[in-house]
């Protein structure tokens, strides 16, 4: 089998996280946010963006009721897009609930985690890669903070999904006899979900894929010099997959930018005008073009401040950095990435209470524990696949860490970047563990993972009950048909299991 794992391996548990996600979605929706006031808006959505698009929703579809589907649009409002465009067509077709998005949110997220088991599996052939790929994927589909979008109504699940199907169409174009129609696929629905939802997200998968052909360029290179021959097909391939994002760019519409270009620079201290307002400074041995491109993104990370201090913003990180020239842009990166990649840092971590913070709390302490893998992995061996991933996610990190001096909208956004270094960190430490293993003990773990791995559809299917369970108190149409989905999707799992196969697919592996 291709990779280390079958397909009927992959699709037993895409099938397990499709569940989980229904049942922890309609619990959180109907049932653990009647609880949280301080955390419900409105019909079991969490209050800002949630809140915002269902608003935009509702009166889209009021839209299409009065006078046709013609009304329809594709970038209903300002920051309300494909996601909010879909779920006015649900409610003027099926009725107002939120619900009727858990279904795609569920089918988004399972898909980026055996997303991540594919990933996994090119970058280490064979069990350890497909093993470590499941357990990064678990991990993946129930941190709890993922519920903030596929419990939701958001735009997370989408630009994540494309995200990691646009690194899975970089790493299939390294073998030429993966590049037939189905890559061609993956590439375009790549670049339509992020159209979709956040335009501006083509901005990031272009820098990204930039400093890995870079990399690979700087590899091939010293290969020539060494031992002689050029991969001039495949990094040609990879040269028109980055051609086709940034034409991608030029002619995506324009719906979800940040408007911060007309913003005049002034900067709020409490409720008064700082007297310092801020001020690009072009730097003239670069390019004007660079330079003006230097300028928006630190004129959004100021901007983005200057938003935060007159709403009151709560864990803002740096905001009296706010670099205005091309040199102290770059001066700043550095810290730009370590923020995005272990914030929050342990010193902050108690300052507050609140069930969000030792949510994130928890899953950065699992990330904290695993980082040590990620050198492991490195120490192992040159990986150009491995390395040239965590180039992608560490350019693409130390953006997001300029521009987004607020921590908590950085933890959400940063998900899938981050997700790259913890599957490198299972990996290392799966690698690790092989290598030290105890023959005894090995049997032992095996045969409990077995023991578990049969007990979790059953697990699940006590999940779906109680999903059920809210759904029908809350009286959702919507939720009651996601968890009936959810019931027949578990039918299934178990009619694999029939057919003999183990937790790890034993029939599937190399």
């Amino acid at each position: 089998m291709r990779n280390g794992i079958s397909f009927d391996v992959k699709l037993k548990y895409f099938i397990l996280f499709f569940c989980y996600s229904i049942a922890l979605a309609v619990i959180f929706q109907k049932f653990i946010l009647s609880f949280l006031p301080s955390l419900h808006a409105v019909n079991g959505l969490l209050p800002g963006d949630a809140q915002y698009f269902n608003e935009v929703a509702v009166k889209l579809a009021n839209q299409i009721i009065s006078n046709g589907w013609g009304a329809w649009k594709f970038y209903p409002a300002y920051g309300a897009t494909g996601n909010t465009s879909l779920l006015a067509a649900f409610y003027a077709a099926l009725g107002f609930d939120p619900a009727w998005m858990i279904l795609i949110n569920a089918l988004l997220h399972a898909a980026g985690g055996i997303l991540i088991v594919r990933i996994s599996a090119l970058i280490i052939p064979g069990n350890i890669g497909a093993r470590a790929g499941i357990i990064a994927a678990t991990f993946f589909v129930v941190f709890p903070s993922s519920l903030n979008w596929y419990g939701q109504i958001h735009k997370d699940g989408f630009s994540i999904f494309s995200t990691l199907l646009f690194l899975n169409v970089w790493l299939k174009s390294d073998d030429l006899n993966n590049t037939g129609w189905l890559f061609v696929f993956e590439f375009f629905a790549a670049v339509f979900l992020s159209v979709m939802v956040r335009p501006y997200h083509l901005y990031f998968v272009l820098i990204g894929f930039a400093t890995m052909f870079l990399f690979e360029i700087l590899c091939e290179a010293v290969k020539y010099v060494c031992h002689g021959g050029f991969a001039c097909k495949r990094m040609t391939l990879k040269l028109l997959l980055i051609a086709g994002i940034a034409l991608a760019i030029q002619v995506a519409p324009k719906g979800d930018q940040m408007g911060y270009t007309s913003w005049n620079g002034g900067f709020f201290a409490g409720n008064n005008l700082s007297e310092t307002p801020w001020e690009w400074q072009p730097t003239s041995f670069i390019p004007s073009k660079l330079d003006k491109f230097m300028e928006i993104v630190a004129k959004t990370r100021a901007g983005m401040i200057n938003n935060a201090l007159q709403a009151n913003a709560s864990s803002m990180i740096d905001v009296d950095v706010r670099p205005n020239n091309f040199v102290d842009v770059i001066l700043y990166l550095p810290r730009a990435a370590q923020i995005a990649m272990f914030a929050p840092f342990p010193s902050k971590w108690f300052e507050k209470n609140g069930a969000l913070r030792y949510v994130a709390v928890a899953e950065t302490l699992i990330w904290y524990l695993l980082a040590p893998g990620v050198f492991l992995l490195l120490s192992a061996g040159f990986n150009k696949k491995l390395i040239g991933l965590l180039i992608f996610s560490l350019s693409c990190m130390a953006v997001l860490g300029f521009t987004i001096a607020n921590v908590g909208s950085l933890y959400r956004v940063r998900y899938v970047f981050l997700f790259v270094f913890i599957m490198a960190g299972v990996i290392g430490w799966q690698q690790f563990f092989d290598l030290h293993k105890n023959k005894m003990a090995c049997v032992r773990l095996r045969e409990s993972v077995r023991w578990i791995g049969a007990a979790v559809p059953f697990a699940l299917m006590g999940l779906l009950v109680v999903a059920m369970g809210c759904a029908i108190y809350s009286g959702s149409l919507a939720s009651i048909i996601a968890c009936v989905v959810g019931f027949v999707s578990l039918g299934l799992v178990v009619w694999f299991d029939r057919r003999g196969m183990g937790v790890y697919g034993n029939s599937g592996q190399k």
